[in-house]
């Protein structure tokens, strides 16, 4: 898959780990990873194939941002909103508000809600018709660094590696 060698370069500049995630239904599934053995104070980068609810996830969120409206409206209505920490996201309508500012700005970031301890930022991918079909995602343990650090660190450099893919992809037509 032509995303892993921009990934491996990604984690290798930012000794953070990496995944890569489609939106299948109501929930991400992780299709790629990169990491490394020494990425101080990042958590555990998901297994391929793990799935998480897409509303918990900064990835999930950058891929429901990308939604049309009605879309979104209609994922909202159907999902089975759960609380996985204090600081989840319950509210649908506070809900759908951060997805469509997360989707103006252009990435989302997510702390403590899908774990206490994990805190993440996910940038769409979009394929040559401009259409989102995968979301990047960097995430490191809350708390350790302030979430600002951390995003003035990685956002950059993961919006640069997604503009790659979306090159690779582009050339491969």
């Amino acid at each position: 898959f032509f995303a892993q060698p921009v990934m491996d370069s990604l984690v290798e500049r930012t000794q953070s780990p990496c995944n890569l995630a489609m939106l299948d239904k109501d929930e991400i599934i992780s299709v790629l990873r990169a990491s490394t053995i020494h990425s101080p104070g990042a958590p555990t980068p998901l297994n391929v194939g793990r799935r998480f609810p897409a509303y918990v996830t900064s990835m999930g969120r950058a891929l429901l941002g990308a939604l049309p409206p009605e879309e979104l409206d209609v994922y909202l209505a159907r999902a089975e909103i759960q609380k996985f920490t204090d600081k989840t996201v319950t509210d649908k309508a506070k809900l759908k508000k951060i997805i469509r500012d997360d989707s103006v700005k252009g990435w989302s970031f997510v702390t403590s809600e899908q774990a206490d301890w994990v805190a993440s930022i996910g940038v769409v991918i979009r394929n040559a018709a401009g259409a989102a079909i995968a979301a990047l995602g960097m995430g490191w343990m809350a708390g350790n660094v302030p979430d600002q650090v951390m995003i003035g660190k990685l956002l950059p450099q993961m919006q640069d590696a997604a503009r790659q893919i979306e090159e690779s992809i582009r050339q491969k037509r």
